[in-house]
């Protein structure tokens, strides 16, 4: 259970920004784009945002629920893609509710491009969400997981992989108490034209992989 697979498992947050777009106007302003990636984030990684800003779907006084659902929803997308239990699935959604909520950022500039959006620059200190998981992995004992050699040897890859998952994710949540980061780095996200029937402005969720792959590093 190597690197590879901790990072496939990460590509399930990434449609999350997906969901946020905002309503629509004539025309935004650099302003309106700095203000809607500042509100997304702070939305997404704190449960609360600015107000004046109107994002689709949220309504004021239910931030923090439409937060807990979107990680719901990535439990919901893990288990339709990796053979997981309910338990394992729990223990991911606790461990990346907690990284959004430890992340650095700082909305900069945002300049006008030429398909009229405009490229919104976030300053961020990556979170090293998953340090230390090779070492644990390496060294993962039978006992760690709760089981004999011989149990663990009787059941299935699967079942072996999500045993072996849920101790990883439960060590890496106990990491995130002392949490550590790395340098700034600069992240671009493009604020744009979503939906040009009902006029919505927003960043899709290749931005959104963009922002979550800066946020947490993998050293």
């Amino acid at each position: 259970m190597k690197r590879n697979r901790i990072v496939a498992l990460l590509i399930v947050v990434m449609m999350l920004m997906l969901a946020l777009t905002g309503c629509g106007q004539a025309k935004p302003t650099a302003d309106d784009a700095k203000a809607y990636v500042q509100a997304t984030l702070d939305l997404l990684c704190t449960g609360d945002y600015d107000h004046s800003i109107d994002l689709a779907d949220v309504e004021e006084g239910e931030e923090e629920a439409v937060r807990e659902e979107m990680f719901a929803g990535v439990k919901e997308e893990l288990m339709s893609s990796a053979n997981i239990s309910d338990e394992t699935a729990d223990v991911f959604q606790e461990f990346m509710f907690k990284c959004f909520g430890l992340a650095k950022y700082e909305v900069m500039d945002a300049v006008e491009t030429e398909d009229g959006g405009f490229d919104v620059t976030v300053s961020v200190e990556p979170l090293k969400a998953y340090a230390g998981a090779d070492e644990f992995i390496d060294e993962l004992t039978f006992e760690d997981v709760g089981v004999t050699a011989e149990e663990f040897l009787a059941l299935t890859a699967d079942e072996q992989q999500d045993i072996v998952l849920r101790a990883l994710f439960n060590f890496l949540i106990g990491k995130l108490d002392t949490p550590t980061y790395g340098d700034p780095t600069e992240v671009v996200l493009h604020y744009e034209l979503l939906d040009e029937e009902n006029n919505m402005y927003g960043c899709d969720e290749e931005q959104g992989e963009l922002f979550a792959t800066t946020a947490f590093s993998f050293d």
